[in-house]
This record gives structure tokens, C-alpha cells and sequence, in this order.
């Protein structure tokens, strides 16, 4: 048995490229680090870890929709863990609770992992017996707003403001408002997929949401058109939300000289890069912060039943158009900087674990180094290359079935539009660089979109 069969094995899946890729890569260095051999990858990495060795699994959410798949895993000797991508910023327990947080699920996980204190309160509400295995560890994707790992966007940030010059960032997050599909069936196809019951007061609570979201849009299309023309020496970038129908921000920004809307890579660096930003209850209003970025929440309206909390408490709050002109034109003269007192250090410290001391990822790391182990009696050589001719042509076939359901797949591409080798080496790279860590880190492609990242393997990260 080589030295490689015995190594510990960690799945980490992606879901949204843009939001989780940098995140999880840095927690497969971690674990690579700590000797465990990482498979990386896109949606097919549900069906390639169906022959992989047992390890360890490590989901995005313990939704009602994960069940019979965390029960498929457990019956395949994995172990599952999970976090919840949308964990920090929500729009109130109840309903996260009810949309996000599936008891059986949750209870066929040997640990979840908490963005912080606040995170695991909600999580553990009603189930004190299980709250051993929740623990607040913070979550990898704030790792990289860190100023000892923030560094490793500085030169795409820089590149950003060479080519776009002074931007304001405008983040939007209306997409149970402006989905992808149309309203009706993202609302019906959310409740089904995480197992809700439609016509009760959940259903009720949702579509109310809904409607705030919705003027909410049109509040936002009025201001940008106007801050637009009473700022005519700054740009405007609108990044829409993943899940949102982008067509119709780009056909609203087309008249507009010094508006674009683009959705390009992770977000960091387009905050780094940008005088401000500006957003209502998303979780870029938390990042902005922590990057010590302007940030401003727009309140037209408010709401106490549905305007979320978090990031607008982190932000500086504009509830009319005239008042964000006059605050970005001092923004733009510096005459104006964010204010991080102790009050909101408080918050922030409460709602997320990580922000210093060790890393997420360490925490997590740590946490998983001890477990059970798994081990595989497979020579790793050998298995790498019956995986991938196993899926050369599955991957042909999927690539058919993409041409066919063409709607689905450019739904699916926008979130996640692949992930190339030099992707994964370069951001290793780059981690590298910054960290002074993960030293022998290699990559092997396994399948399509999916990377074997450990120590010891063929392809050196040089």
C-alpha cells in the first residue's frame, strides 16, 4: 500500500464558482497541508465520489433537499459534514430555520460548522442535544477578507481600476424578484426543493417578501439611474446577483454611458478596486466592511419584518437619492471614510467567527484532522487513471443532455461556468504568496471540473 492509499480523503463541491471557489480552494490547501488528499470540483463530483474512497464530505447546506443524498453517502462509507454558504446574512431565524435547516439532514451530519455565535444560536434552537457537533468556526470564503490573505487580489484589483478607473460597485440581490426563470416557478421550485408545504404562512411570509424585494428593484433602477447623471465623472458597475436574470440589468444599463453590468470572477477584488459600494441586506455589505471599504446600504423603504440586518447594520444606512449623491461625491473627494467603532466591531464579532485569530479554514481543518479515518487500498496512480477514462464519457454524454436542456444549462454555467487546471494552480499560487504556506501542493485533474489537490502526487503547483 503506497505512502498516498493512506492519506485521510476530503469532497468539497461547489456550487456558486464566483462565491465559493477561492474559499474552498484555500481550505483544500489547509487540508493538503495537514496530509489529507482533496477531490475539488463542480456538480459532477456528486456522481465521481459515488467510486472514490470513503472520507469525508463537506456540504453547502443541510437543506430538506439533501437528505436521500446524505443518506447515499453515509451508505457509502463517506462521513458528511456541512456549513451553510447562506448562513450569515438572513432575513430572520423562523425562516431560515424552515428553508435552510432540515432536522434529518442536519442529524446525519457529524458536524456543522457555524459562520459564527449568532449562526450557531439559530442553528441550535430546539436542538440542544444535537449542538455538541455544531460548532462556530467561521467559513473560508472570509478567510480571504483577512489583511494577511487579502493580498493575493491586489493585482486583479489593480488591473480592475486600470481598465474601469473610478467605479462605484453595485451589488444587487433581488433574485426572488428578478430570477433567472421567471418569478413563479423560482418560488414554486424553491418550496419543493427544500421540501416546503406551499399555502401555509411560510408561503404567505415568502411571497411578501417578494414584493418588498420587488419595489425594492425598481427603487434601485431609479437611483442608479440618477446617481449616473449627477456623477458624471464616475463609473457605475452593477453586479448582479448569481441566481438573478442579468439581461435585464444590462438592457436598463444600456443607455446609460457610465453604467456596466458585469458578473466577472469573485467579488473581492472588484470591492478592493472600488470607491464604494452600495447594496441592500447582501452579504458583500459585510465583506465591504471587513475590507474597510466604504459601504453604504440604500433603505428607500424599510421594512421590520423583511430587511435583513446584518449588513445593513455594518453599513452607513441612505434611505434618498439626494443624500447618496452628496455621500459618494465625498466619498470620491475623501472627505468621508467608514466607520468601524466598537459597536459595530461588536457585531461583527458576535455574527462571525474568524476574522482573527486562527483562519476558518485551520478551524475546520482541525476539527476534521480528528475524526475517524477512512483509509483506500487502491494505488492513487492507477485509481486517477481509471476515473478519468471512467468519465471521459459520461462527461460527452452531459455535455448532450446540456445542448438539449439548453435553458437549464445557462442557468447552471452562469453559476458555474467550469473550472480549468490553471484556475486551481494559479490560485494556489497565489495563496502561496501571501500565506508563506503549502509548500509541495500538487494537482491532478480526477474528471471534468474536478481536481485531486494533496502532496505527493504528479503535477507540482511550481
Amino acid at each position: 500500500m503506497s505512502g498516498d492509499a493512506k492519506k485521510r480523503w476530503l469532497y468539497i463541491p461547489i456550487e456558486t464558482k464566483v462565491r465559493e471557489f477561492h474559499g474552498k480552494l484555500l481550505l483544500a490547501c489547509t487540508a493538503a497541508e495537514a496530509g489529507f488528499n482533496v477531490v475539488l470540483g463542480g456538480k459532477l463530483l456528486t456522481s465521481v465520489v459515488n467510486d472514490l474512497p470513503p472520507g469525508i464530505w463537506i456540504d453547502k447546506s443541510v437543506a430538506t433537499s439533501k437528505e436521500d443524498f446524505f443518506r447515499h453517502l453515509l451508505d457509502l462509507g463517506h462521513k458528511v459534514t456541512a456549513l451553510d454558504e447562506e448562513g450569515l446574512v438572513i432575513l430572520n431565524p423562523e425562516a431560515y430555520r424552515e428553508k435552510r435547516i432540515s432536522a434529518k439532514s442536519l442529524s446525519m451530519t457529524s458536524r456543522f460548522f457555524a459562520w459564527g455565535e449568532a449562526h450557531k444560536e439559530i442553528v441550535c434552537l430546539d436542538r440542544k442535544s444535537e449542538c455538541l457537533d455544531i460548532l462556530a468556526t467561521g467559513n473560508p470564503r472570509f478567510d480571504l477578507l483577512r489583511p494577511e490573505i487579502r493580498g493575493m487580489f491586489a493585482r486583479d484589483a489593480e488591473n480592475i481600476r486600470q481598465k474601469y478607473g473610478p467605479f462605484v460597485l453595485i451589488n444587487t440581490n433581488f433574485g426572488i424578484y428578478n430570477n433567472y426563470y421567471d418569478q413563479e416557478y423560482y418560488f414554486q421550485n424553491v418550496f419543493k426543493q427544500k421540501g416546503l408545504k406551499l399555502h401555509t404562512e411560510t408561503e404567505e411570509f415568502f411571497r411578501g417578501y417578494r414584493e418588498y424585494k420587488g419595489q425594492m428593484y425598481h427603487n434601485f433602477r431609479e437611483m442608479i439611474l440618477r446617481i449616473s447623471e449627477a456623477l458624471p465623472s464616475l463609473n457605475f458597475i452593477v453586479r448582479p446577483h448569481p441566481v438573478e436574470n442579468h439581461k435585464e440589468w444590462e438592457i436598463y444599463a444600456q443607455e446609460l454611458s457610465n453604467v456596466a453590468v458585469l458578473h466577472e470572477g469573485n467579488a473581492v477584488p472588484w470591492m478592493m478596486a472600488a470607491k464604494a459600494v452600495i447594496h441592500n441586506g447582501c452579504t458583500t455589505g459585510v465583506e465591504a466592511f471587513m475590507l474597510n471599504v466604504p459601504v453604504i446600504a440604500y433603505q428607500p423603504i424599510k421594512s421590520e419584518q423583511f430587511d435583513i440586518y446584518l449588513p445593513n447594520a455594518l453599513s452607513n444606512s441612505v434611505c434618498s437619492i439626494n443624500e447618496m449623491v452628496d455621500l459618494l461625491r465625498d466619498i470620491n473627494n475623501s472627505e468621508w471614510s467608514q466607520n468601524a467603532g466598537d459597536e459595530l466591531k461588536k457585531i461583527q464579532e458576535k455574527h462571525i467567527t474568524g476574522y482573527d485569530g486562527p483562519l476558518a479554514s485551520d478551524r475546520i481543518i482541525e476539527v476534521l484532522d480528528h475524526m475517524p479515518n477512512n483509509y483506500f487500498t487502491l494505488s492513487l496512480s492507477k485509481m486517477i487513471k481509471i476515473k478519468f477514462m471512467k468519465y471521459l464519457i459520461p462527461t460527452f454524454r452531459q455535455v448532450l443532455r446540456n445542448t438539449i436542456k439548453r435553458n437549464i444549462s445557462n442557468y447552471g454555467e452562469q453559476k458555474f461556468p467550469g473550472l480549468k487546471m490553471d484556475e486551481v494552480v494559479n490560485g494556489i499560487k497565489q495563496m502561496r504568496e501571501v500565506t508563506k504556506r503549502f509548500a509541495g501542493i500538487e494537482v491532478n485533474c480526477l474528471a471534468k471540473d474536478c481536481y485531486l489537490i494533496s502532496k505527493g502526487l504528479d503535477k507540482k503547483v511550481n
